[in-house]
C-alpha cells in the first residue's frame, strides 16, 4: 500500500486544524493513502489564500477548507470515488505538484492544485490515481 501522509506532515499548523473534520469522514478502518496541502482552483493565489488539505482513500475523496476573516474550517468535498465522473489529472514536476480535475455527482467541476514537491513522490502520486481511477471506472 502507498502511504503519502508525508505531504502534509510538512504543514502541521494546518493538519492539526483539518484532521478532526477529515477523521469523520473517513471509516473507522479506512486508511489514507494520500493527505497534502492543495488549493481550490476557485480561489485566486495571494498572500491571503486560505489553506485546503486534500484527503484520497481506496473509496473516498475529503477535501477540507478554511474561509473567511476567522479561518473558519469547513468541509469542502467528501464523495465516494464511484460517484466521480470525467477525472483527470496531470503531474507538473517542474511546479512540484499535479493537477487533479473531477466531476461530482451533482455535476460541479471541481479543479485543485496538489502541492507534491519531489518528482518520486509526483510520479507516486500518478500511479496511485491511476490504480484508483481505472478501478473505480471498472477498466
Amino acid at each position: 500500500m502507498v502511504n503519502m501522509l508525508t505531504p502534509a506532515l510538512a504543514f502541521p499548523f494546518l493538519m492539526n486544524r483539518h484532521l478532526t473534520v477529515l477523521h469523520r469522514c473517513l471509516g473507522p478502518r479506512e486508511p489514507a493513502l494520500l493527505l497534502a496541502a492543495c488549493v481550490l482552483a476557485e480561489r485566486p493565489r495571494s498572500r491571503f489564500s486560505f489553506a485546503s488539505l486534500i484527503l484520497l482513500s481506496r473509496r473516498r475523496l475529503i477535501v477540507t477548507s478554511e474561509y473567511g476573516l476567522c479561518r473558519n474550517l469547513r468541509l469542502y468535498l467528501n464523495v465516494d470515488l464511484r460517484q466521480l465522473s470525467d477525472v483527470a489529472w496531470s503531474a507538473d514536476p517542474g511546479r512540484g505538484g499535479l493537477r487533479l480535475a473531477v466531476t461530482a455527482v451533482d455535476g460541479v467541476r471541481e479543479h485543485f492544485w496538489i502541492k507534491l514537491g519531489s518528482a518520486e513522490r509526483i510520479g507516486r502520486i500518478d500511479a496511485l490515481l491511476r490504480d484508483l481511477f481505472d478501478r473505480t471506472n471498472g477498466r
